[in-house]
C-alpha cells in the first residue's frame, strides 16, 4: 500500500517594494552608495514586515555604466523594533559589481535568494559602496515571503556570514578564470567557523572595456587545500550583457544551493572560474553561507 505524501508548502503572501512597478529602470527602491564607504541605511520596504517572513528574493540593477570601473557591495540591516537603527546588518558585502539595467534581456542583474526568518514587525534597510568616485545610483528589488501553508516543511536561517568580500575596494577576493579548462581553485576563507546550510555567491569585475557577450561558470567548493576540493555550488552563470560594462545572474543559470557542512577549523572554502571567451581583468568572488 502506498503512502499519501503530503502537499508541499507554498509560501501564500509577499512583502515587497516593487510589486506594482513595471519593471525597468526605476524597478526597486535607489540607494546612492558611497566611495568604498557605507553611507547611512535606507529604508528598502517603505514599512514594517506584516508577518512573518522566511525567504528573501533581492535583485540590484543600474550600477553598470560604460567604461566605468564599478565594483559594488550592497549590505542588509534589520530592525527588529520596526525602527531606522539596523543595528543588525543582516547580509554584508553582497557582491553586486556592474549590475545591469533591469531592462536587459538575458539577465536580472544581480540577483541573490535566502530562506532566512525575520519576524514580523521588521524594518529591512540598504547601504552602498562602489570603488568609483562617480558613485551613481543603484536600484534594489526586494521580495519576502510569508504565510506557509505548511510550516512543519518551511525551512529558514537564522545568519549570514560574508566570505571573501573586501569592502575597502568594494570588490571580493581576485580570482583568476579559466578559459578552455576549469580555473584554480581560489582560497576565499580559512575555516568553517559554524554550521552553514545554504550557499550563495557574488561574481565581480572591475575592468573598463569588458567583453560583451562573455559567460562566466563560477563554482564554490569545500576541503582542506586546493587540491583537496568537494564541489558544493557548481556552475553558476554570470554573463557580460554588452560592452557598456553591464553584467548579471545569466537566466539559465542553475540553483544549487543546499549544502550542509560542519563547523570546522580545518576546513576551508574555495573558489573558481571558467570563462567562455577571453575573461576579463578585475575578476572576483565573495561566497555567503547561512545557517541557522
Amino acid at each position: 500500500m502506498a503512502l499519501l505524501s503530503p502537499p508541499p508548502n507554498r509560501f501564500t503572501a509577499v512583502y515587497s517594494n516593487c510589486l506594482t512597478t513595471r519593471p525597468g529602470t526605476s524597478y526597486g527602491t535607489s540607494l546612492t552608495p558611497g566611495n568604498n564607504t557605507y553611507p547611512g541605511f535606507v529604508d528598502l520596504t517603505g514599512g514594517t514586515t506584516p508577518y512573518d517572513t522566511y525567504w528573501m528574493d533581492i535583485i540590484v540593477h543600474g550600477v553598470g555604466v560604460s567604461a566605468a570601473e564599478k565594483d559594488a557591495l550592497l549590505k542588509i540591516g534589520l530592525d527588529y523594533a520596526g525602527g531606522s537603527t539596523y543595528t543588525d546588518n543582516s547580509i554584508d558585502d553582497l557582491l553586486v559589481s556592474c549590475a545591469a539595467n533591469a531592462s536587459n534581456a538575458g539577465v536580472i542583474g544581480a540577483r541573490y535568494s535566502f530562506p532566512l526568518y525575520i519576524p514580523a514587525g521588521t524594518r529591512i534597510g540598504g547601504a552602498a559602496s562602489v570603488n568609483n568616485a562617480t558613485v551613481g545610483t543603484m536600484r534594489v528589488a526586494i521580495k519576502l515571503h510569508g504565510k506557509p501553508t505548511r510550516h512543519g516543511q518551511v525551512r529558514a536561517g537564522a545568519y549570514v556570514d560574508t566570505l571573501g568580500s573586501v569592502p575597502a575596494s568594494s570588490r571580493g577576493t581576485s580570482v583568476t578564470s579559466g578559459t578552455t579548462a576549469e580555473g584554480t581553485w581560489t582560497l576565499l576563507k580559512t575555516g568553517i567557523d559554524r554550521p552553514y546550510w545554504w550557499w550563495e555567491l557574488g561574481f565581480g569585475c572591475n575592468d573598463t572595456t569588458m567583453t560583451g557577450g562573455n559567460t562566466y561558470a563560477a563554482d564554490i567548493g569545500v576541503g582542506t587545500s586546493t587540491t583537496n576540493v568537494d564541489v558544493i555550488l557548481e556552475d553558476m552563470l554570470f554573463c557580460v550583457v554588452n560592452t557598456s560594462e553591464m553584467m548579471g545572474h545569466s537566466l539559465l543559470a542553475s540553483h544549487e544551493y543546499v549544502a550542509n557542512i560542519p563547523q570546522n577549523a580545518g576546513l576551508n572554502v574555495y573558489g573558481r572560474l571558467q570563462c567562455s571567451g577571453t575573461a576579463d581583468s578585475g575578476l572576483s568572488l565573495a561566497v555567503y553561507a547561512m545557517g541557522g
